[in-house]
């Protein structure tokens, strides 16, 4: 960071962010899913630059993880931010893509949704417990066509080349969304 930017940056970790969060096109589409939040009582706002994003305007985030959208899988609460990884990369359906450090899964189940649920998606992590997560959170978004692997992500290279037509590497992930200047014990994992 540019020490020009260095107070906005720390000021950045004080501003509460909002609750964020994609419609899971494998299972729903966006305007069925915005009436069922509005029929709850939830206001929400597109983002304008990802159709399938929503910010919630009104409405407590504890709430929204009790609709059955949630329990369902049809929506994935997710930063912003960890959205454009997926968007950047730009995986068409029927390419084989590799997400090499996929675990819990926000960016892999958004791949399988920007892959239309075709094609082949293989969802790495080398971390036993995260990867657990990684598999139980592409089942709950009906990403069943994902292969999970448990292993380094240098295997790859050797055993696969020229395999994938596109791979993802957000190495690592930074998790500064769960970074709070204000709450010490949050700086634990950062």
């Amino acid at each position: 960071i540019p020490v020009s930017r260095w107070d906005a940056a720390i000021r950045s970790f004080e501003t509460e962010k909002p609750t964020t969060f994609r419609i899971n096109t494998l299972k729903t589409a966006m305007g069925p899913a915005r009436e069922q939040l509005a029929a709850a009582g939830f206001q929400t706002q597109r983002v304008a630059w990802y159709g399938d994003a929503l910010i919630l305007r009104s409405g407590r985030l504890r709430d929204l993880q009790e609709t059955e959208l949630y329990r369902s899988g049809s929506l994935y609460v997710q930063s912003l931010p960890s959205m454009l990884p997926p968007i950047v990369l730009d995986p068409k359906p029927g390419e084989t893509v590799l997400d090499l450090t996929a675990a819990p899964g926000s960016k892999t189940t958004q791949i399988a949704c920007l892959m239309q649920g075709q094609g082949r998606l293989v969802a790495n992590d080398n971390n036993k417990i995260r990867f657990f997560k990684l598999r139980a959170n592409c089942e709950m978004q009906g990403a069943s066509f994902v292969e999970t692997t448990l292993r380094y992500g240098e295997a790859f290279g050797r055993e696969r080349p020229n395999t994938f037509d596109r791979v993802l590497a957000d190495v690592p992930c930074s998790a500064e969304g769960r970074f709070d200047v204000n709450e010490p014990r949050s700086l634990g994992y950062w």
